[in-house]
């Protein structure tokens, strides 16, 4: 058996030792036996727990790669928020303009039918088509 780094704290030594034995003390990822270490698969700070099917045996290079992935994964996605979250406010700007020329023409016709009944014409006719 080679060199193993040492656990983290929330993986109890009894979980660690099953995860060694169940993947024979390699790297999953590149049969690596020195400086292997016990990796989630669905990482802690998303909710994966300690349970054996979320645990794996990594060593330091094969958890180093996956780390770097994840993080640019992580930032490709926060790219995309930040992009959605831009398109989503030019949105509510434009709306929030469509509302207030709509607010302003429904105060003006407050007092007159005559729009009042060509909008409700114009609903009606909508909702045959």
């Amino acid at each position: 058996m080679g060199k193993i780094t040492p656990r983290k704290e929330h993986i109890s030594e009894r979980t660690r030792a099953e995860v060694l034995k169940r993947d024979d003390y390699k790297c999953v990822g590149c049969g690596e036996t020195n400086n292997i270490q016990v990796d989630h698969v669905v990482t802690w700070s998303l909710g994966g727990g300690e349970e054996l099917l979320n645990l794996r045996t990594l060593c330091r290079k094969c958890n180093v790669k996956r780390t770097r992935y994840l993080s640019h994964c992580a930032d490709t996605i926060n790219k995309k928020i930040d992009r959605a979250i831009e398109r989503l406010t030019k949105e509510n700007k434009e709306l929030r303009k469509t509302c207030e020329i709509l607010e302003v023409l429904f105060k003006s016709a407050e007092n007159n039918s005559e729009v009042w009944e060509d909008l409700y014409r114009y609903e009606k006719s909508k909702k045959k088509d």
